[in-house]
């Protein structure tokens, strides 16, 4: 394994070919870096690395203080800052650099800090906010961080921190994790509190906490803004310094942005938890006292928007005006209910004319968007065709959805995909009609989706024809476009074809980069909305790219596989975490020893590529898998060392890894899980995740059901102690799971009052596994009353569904409802009476046969 990633010379030959890899005398090498002699220039990851190589190096002659750090003058960490503020590397990797080789030393001067290395601190991190927004970078743990960063060198701009906290909101309202969405907010939370704190003497050095004027405080400041001139009372300027009184009313209004859009957050039920409310309390509590004295109407928003704390919201700021004003009827209603934060509630609608957060969710396009792509998941093509007839529906009667499609152009990029996975060229057609007639072009990024399509659904002829467009058109391409093509021809068999397409793209950059008017590669950012008729630009070949070949090729021509990576080495394009997690992975499957697995990972340490969740999870999958006949005390040591060495790898497990962990443990023989399955939870907790997910739940809710003697009381005990005690909390589908297994368990009282529940709340289930279970259970008690309650529901639900295939009209919920008499077969739906008719015809002609 140790010549996987070894060294190599230049290479002769321009690209790698299937002969080329038969030549191999071992059928595992890679990629090899390229001699100092006839390589290129080191890239940015090298850059990196030499200046933490030089940051980090501790030198003779050097003075070493009683701290670890190195005691470099003022000016010698002014050029440090400087230095890295040009390096050419990611702005990720630079904050983390400058987090781990700068910060401690401008820490240990203390503040005030020497005017050079304030100001050239302050122009790193500008430009570092700047790049990390642009890619998207500008959320999650990022936020904290920059604000303790902006604390230790006393700089107190409210631009800069609103403009922060405006990128995770609307990080937030776009992330459909659940997980990753709860762990932004609870940073939200932290940064609001640092706000709170700012420029407070009290509060200097303390950690993340609220330090907000009392609502006394704030009433009497806002009593003598109100007896102030005219007009003073709608005033934002004196809302906002009303809360954040350290600061003067201009500078306290730049943070007016940021506050609205959190309590837009906070006034979407779907995107917080109860938690994250309560934690914001006594924000939301000032801010009710504040905001409500002010004149709540769009101007209002407008007032907000324009402020300098806006301008680093970049191109998002559409979204940001539609965060704002679409959810301002929200924003009203939370503040004029503070039980909803104190007690966890969320509101809900009592009338037809009040704001009904269920039927918006519905008809939103990030709905519509989850909707098609849970019907695409399971191949249901009827339900997709019904989504979409829906959405034109919605489009022609109403311009403002035409404008949200308009602002949305993945979302039509993505209907491009689906009709060209599910072979729909009529649909397809129809869909950039409605693009033409709501004015937006076709961008790269729409025919890579359509190529992806088409290689989902294995149509060669139409990616061929694509591409020579795309060429001869003279469309700019970019990465991702390159690398669906050479992916969908070795995938699809074109093995030879897809390598030589790598090829070309390698000759297309050379040749391109040694032309005089050569201005380097195109980047993301450039193809944001480039006019596709402007002149191609080469584009140059990454380790994502080379990645797209390797893997299908493992599957089907591991030489030629390793013959790729080898070449990707010798052009200099060096191996990243994917490319081990490939390897990994294939070492496991064909029964690799642990040495081969460890060298790998030496290898990886070697090369400095950390390993990343997917890593560990690739090595959790073996490793618990095969414990099935250890003892508690022997998985309990598995987990503890797989543990450690995720926590020496600096990787931060989430609850995704530790979902892994859970389902490999809990399915191991029962009796002896139980140790392993504490031992996982307990480091979860030990991690700072204080809660399991709901599908957590669910893996110990199943484990629960394979003990010797389950029952309702223990599930629902379960459930309890790990915070599930209501359908509020957890999701659908953990709910009508938890339901069957009471019906299973023939305890039809609690699953019937679930059921209930869950109608009440608005949630009534739909699955029909989880009906058909209740209702079988029902059947067998004889409970009739409640088993018609169950089929009129379900037919109530499914009203208006003609389409067999739409539905699910065969499931056995149907005819064991038809078989029992429980529906009217005169007001049934035909679509129902057509499967019990084909179901009654077969079964004559089977009697008379």
């Amino acid at each position: 394994m140790s010549e996987t990633l070894a060294e190599g010379g230049a290479s002769s030959t321009p690209y790698p070919t299937r002969n080329f890899g038969k030549q191999s005398q071992t059928g595992r090498q890679t990629a090899h870096r390229p001699s100092r002699r006839g390589g290129p220039r080191p890239g940015d990851e090298d850059a990196l690395a030499v200046f933490n190589d030089v940051v980090g190096k501790e030198h003779p002659g050097e003075a070493h203080p009683e701290s670890d750090g190195i005691a470099l003058s003022a000016w010698e960490l002014t050029a440090k800052i400087n230095e890295l503020r040009h390096l050419k590397a990611p702005a990720a990797q630079r904050l983390q650099t400058f987090e781990t080789d700068i910060w401690p030393r401008i820490r240990e001067m203390g503040t005030p800090l020497p005017r050079h290395v304030y100001m050239a601190a302050g122009q790193l991190l500008k430009g570092l906010c700047e790049a990390l927004q642009r890619t998207n970078g500008l959320n999650g743990p990022v936020g904290p961080l920059l604000f303790a960063i902006y604390d230790s060198l006393g700089k107190y701009d409210l631009a800069v921190r609103t403009g922060i906290i405006l990128n995770s909101c609307l990080a937030i309202a776009r992330e459909r994790d659940a997980s990753a969405r709860q762990a932004m907010c609870h940073d939200l939370v932290t940064m609001w509190q640092s706000v709170s704190q700012m420029t407070r003497p009290t509060q200097r050095g303390m950690p993340p906490q609220w330090a907000l004027p009392d609502s006394d405080h704030v009433s009497e400041l806002l009593r003598d803004a109100r007896s102030g001139p005219p007009g003073s009372r709608n005033n934002t300027n004196a809302a906002v310094s009303a809360i954040l009184n350290q600061f003067p009313a201009s500078e306290a209004r730049k943070a007016v942005p940021g506050l609205l859009a959190t309590l837009a957050i906070c006034a979407d039920h779907r995107l917080v938890s109860n938690d994250v409310l309560r934690e914001l309390a006594p924000l939301l509590d000032l801010s009710r006292l504040a905001l409500l004295q002010c004149s709540m109407d769009d101007a209002f928003v407008d007032q907000a928007l324009n402020t300098k704390s806006v301008d680093l919201v970049g191109r998002r700021r559409p979204q940001l005006e539609r965060l704002l004003h679409q959810g301002w009827p929200r924003i009203v209603k939370l503040l004029g209910d503070p039980k909803i934060w104190h007690e966890g509630r969320v509101p809900t609608a009592n009338n037809k004319n009040s704001h009904n957060p269920a039927r918006e969710s519905v008809s939103s396009l990030a709905h519509i968007h989850k909707q098609a792509r849970s019907a695409l998941a399971t191949d249901n093509t009827g339900a997709i065709v019904s989504i979409w007839r829906k959405l034109r529906a919605s489009q022609e009667a109403s311009e403002s959805r035409s404008s949200e499609m308009r602002d949305d152009g993945e979302f039509m990029d993505f209907w491009h995909f689906v009709w060209c996975a599910q072979r729909r060229p009529d649909l397809l057609r129809e869909t950039q009609d409605v693009m033409n007639s709501i004015g937006l072009r076709p961008t790269i990024k729409t025919y890579t989706a359509m190529m992806h399509g088409w290689k989902l659904s294995r149509d060669a002829g139409k990616i061929d024809a694509m591409w020579d467009m795309l060429i001869a058109s003279s469309v700019r391409l970019d990465t991702h476009s390159w690398t669906e093509r050479i992916s969908g021809l070795i995938e699809l068999g074109q093995v030879q074809k897809g390598i030589d397409t790598l090829g070309d793209m390698m000759e297309r950059w050379k040749k391109a980069s040694s032309s005089s008017h050569f201005h380097g590669p195109a980047t993301a950012d450039d193809l944001e909305g480039h006019d596709l008729t402007a002149p191609p630009a080469a584009v140059q070949p990454t380790i994502q790219v080379v990645n797209a070949a390797f893997k299908p090729l493992m599957r089907k021509d591991k030489q030629t596989a390793y013959a790729v990576l080898k070449w990707a080495g010798q052009e200099g394009i060096k191996p990243d975490v994917l490319t081990y997690n490939i390897l990994l992975r294939e070492c496991f499957r064909d029964a690799g020893t642990g040495d081969d697995v460890q060298e790998l990972l030496k290898s990886m340490k070697d090369e400095g590529i950390e390993p990343d969740a997917a890593t560990f999870t690739i090595l959790l999958d073996e490793v618990l898998g095969n414990l099935g006949q250890a003892s508690p005390a022997e998985q309990v040591a598995a987990i503890d060392q797989i543990m450690a060495d995720i926590k020496a790898a600096d990787v931060t497990p989430n609850l995704e890894t530790y979902g892994k962990m859970l389902h490999a443990v809990a399915s191991l023989p029962s009796g002896s899980a139980a140790a392993a399955i504490e031992s996982v939870l307990g480091h979860m907790r030990s991690t700072g995740h204080r809660q399991i997910s709901p599908h957590m739940a669910l893996i110990l809710v199943s484990r629960h059901l394979k003990d010797p003697h389950p029952s309702s009381t223990g599930i629902r005990a379960l459930l309890q102690h790990h915070g599930f005690a209501t359908v509020q909390s957890g999701d659908q589908r953990l709910w009508e799971h938890v339901m069957s297994a009471y019906a299973g368990l023939g305890d039809t009282a609690s699953a019937m009052g679930l059921y209930h529940d869950l109608k009440r709340h608005g949630r009534p289930v739909t699955r029909l596994f989880s009906l058909r279970d209740l209702l079988v259970a029902l059947i067998e008690k004889e409970e009739w009353e409640d088993a018609r309650l169950v089929v009129d529901n379900a037919l109530t639900e499914l009203a208006g569904e003609t389409d067999v295939r739409d539905r699910g009209w065969r499931h056995h919920f149907w005819h064991s409802a038809y078989r029992y008499g429980l529906f009217d077969w005169d007001t049934a739906p035909a679509g129902v009476k057509r499967v019990v008719d084909e179901q009654r015809f077969l079964a004559d002609v089977q009697e008379r046969r």
